[in-house]
């Protein structure tokens, strides 16, 4: 289940190390803005109480209860994950070569049949200028 991108009034606390009533106070006086409420409480964005107090020395990293807990299970199923999405990768480029070899032998044998084609119609052309010159007569008249 994917946690909130929100902080509750008594998360905000944690992470700034400030009381409620302090941060309540800022809620009220406008000083700290929040995106509505529901039925848990104020909904806090966490750059607004960094951008509002700052961070807590003791949660200067992160923000533990935002972060997803890492298990040994968690940890191989996303390398397993990832190494999937690796080779799937690998496959993708593999294919993508092979395509590209095959346009480039498709465009040569377009460039071939282009040059018989022209080659053929050239000589045509010379054939068809050679019969309309005019025949020398016989000297019968």
């Amino acid at each position: 289940m994917a946690k909130s991108a929100f902080l509750s009034l008594s998360q905000a606390t944690g992470v700034t190390g400030k009381s409620k009533s302090v941060l309540f106070k800022a809620l009220k006086e406008g000083k700290l803005s929040h995106q509505g409420k529901d039925e848990r409480g104020y909904k806090i964005e966490p750059s607004e109480l960094f951008r509002v107090f700052g961070k807590n020395r003791e949660n200067s990293t992160e923000i533990k209860f935002l972060k997803q807990p890492s298990t040994p299970q968690i940890d191989l199923e996303n390398t397993i994950k990832i190494r999937e999405l690796e080779l799937r990768l690998e496959m993708e480029r593999q294919e993508k070569e092979i395509f590209r070899e095959q346009v480039r032998k498709i465009e040569q044998e377009r460039d071939d049949w282009k040059q018989q084609a022209q080659t053929l119609l050239l000589q045509q052309m010379t054939k068809g200028a050679e019969e309309e010159k005019p025949k020398k007569k016989l000297g019968l008249f």
